[in-house]
């Protein structure tokens, strides 16, 4: 019997690698002021533990998208008014240039440690949640208050996540969960082709995790995307001739378990209705729903359209939008400084046609290549980012860039070696795979 991927990994991966691919998902958590010092150790660290003779590996479309994006931001100071904020904008979107670096150099080592990789992701989402519940209960006044309390900014708090960024996060790891603990069994491993009741017993308690989390830390961007992960599920599954109806018991459950946690949280039931009210005024949201939203992109259009070519430049984006907002009298977007909320809009109104069209030729083309190349994992994982993308500028703020620079080149750069070795190794690719 052949070495197994882990088995092969531990004979011919340095202990090394693994540190840095656990240091790059733990960066997620930590300070502004590490992560900025991880950020510039990464690329360094990766080169250094580049294996000798191996070919350098190519940016392709995905990195070249991704650096020419930064070059063009870089670019975009020659019409930026306010240079100090376009610096700073420019210094942040370096990691357009440092994921790119780090995973090229890392990408010999990928096709060995990408389980590794997704265990780390996962693993890290169920720590964190218990650090956060933990801190929920040793902050509160009571058990009769933790179901209330256990909710949004409050539950999210120990995390150092804002609740957008961690309900994303959680979304990933359920991703990475299915990648280490179902996709990575081979067949041929295994006593018989079905699952025992245990592995699904873990695999059903692991998915109900994600739904509760997800659920209570209430972010409304968050159970979209969840939903639009299920539609894509639903597509591979048929796509593989594997949908049974008695499935639909389980997406029955999916969505009548937050429903039930969302009209027993106050706090919840609040901003989910705010987002489904289409009566509501954003003059009356409390919580920026879906009638702010949609007068923020209203505004970056406007925005937009008084720089048609070039946008405004990294550097007066939000100066220029505060006074759209000021001119079409919408104070809170003002007096907040309130982004699009929208990473596409924002994107085109600060960099142009140009801009936008390098955001979407990266993510939409590791999009295709997921797809044509069956890897479903990659699949949801850029499914998930580009949805996210639609109600959020992702982008704007260093851990949002942070998480979505590491898991979209983290997986594209894996999902394309793995292609190119997989010929080399037999039955090592996951349409191999059970669940």
């Amino acid at each position: 019997m052949g070495a197994t991927p882990d088995q092969a990994m531990n004979q011919s991966a340095p202990p090394a690698v693994r540190l840095v691919l656990a240091l790059c998902v733990a960066g997620v958590f930590f300070p502004y002021s590490w992560q900025n010092l991880l950020l510039l150790a990464l690329p360094i660290c990766a080169w250094m533990l580049r294996p000798q003779g191996k070919p350098l590996a190519r940016p392709g479309l995905w990195g070249y998208a991704q650096i020419l994006l930064w070059i063009w931001t870089l670019a975009s100071l020659g019409w930026s008014d306010h240079q100090g904020e376009g610096v700073t904008e420019v210094l942040s979107k370096a990691q357009w240039l440092v994921w790119p670096l780090t995973f090229m150099a890392l990408q010999p080592w990928l096709a060995e440690q990408h389980r590794w990789f997704a265990r780390c992701i996962w693993m890290s989402a169920v720590f964190v949640t218990v650090l956060c519940v933990g801190d929920v209960l040793l902050r509160s006044s009571g058990p009769s208050s933790w179901f209330q309390d256990m909710v949004y900014e409050n539950l999210a708090r120990a995390s150092g996540l804002h609740p957008i960024y961690l309900s994303m996060w959680i979304l990933l790891a359920l991703v990475a969960y299915a990648q280490d603990r179902i996709l990575a069994t081979p067949v041929r491993d295994l006593p018989s082709s079905k699952p025992t009741p245990r592995a699904y017993g873990g695999h059903i308690a692991y998915m109900l995790f994600t739904v509760v989390m997800v659920t209570q830390l209430s972010s409304r961007m968050a159970m979209l995307t969840g939903l639009a992960m299920v539609g894509v599920f639903l597509l591979i599954l048929i796509r593989l001739r594997k949908f049974r109806w008695w499935m639909t018991v389980g997406l029955a459950i999916i969505v009548l378990l937050p429903w039930l946690l969302i009209q027993a949280n106050s706090v919840n039931r609040s901003r989910v209705s705010e987002m489904v009210d289409l009566q509501a005024d954003h003059t009356t949201n409390r919580w920026g729903g879906r009638s702010l939203r949609v007068a923020k992109w209203k505004n970056t259009l406007e925005c937009y359209g008084e720089n048609p070519i070039l946008g405004t430049g990294a550097g007066d984006f939000q100066t220029e939008l505060n006074k759209v907002y000021r001119r079409n009298g919408l104070e809170t977007g003002y007096i907040n400084q309130f982004n699009s909320h929208n990473q596409y809009l924002q994107t085109l109104a600060t960099l142009g046609p140009l801009g936008l069209f390098l955001l979407l030729l990266a993510f939409l083309h590791g999009l295709w290549w997921a797809w044509k190349d069956q890897r479903w994992e990659a699949l949801m994982v850029f499914v998930i980012i580009l949805s996210s993308m639609l109600t959020e500028s992702m982008l704007e703020r260093q851990k949002g860039l942070y998480i979505v620079g590491l898991l979209g080149n983290g997986y594209f750069w894996g999902m394309l070696h793995r292609s190119g070795s997989a010929p080399q190794v037999k039955n090592q690719d996951p349409r191999n795979h059970v669940a």
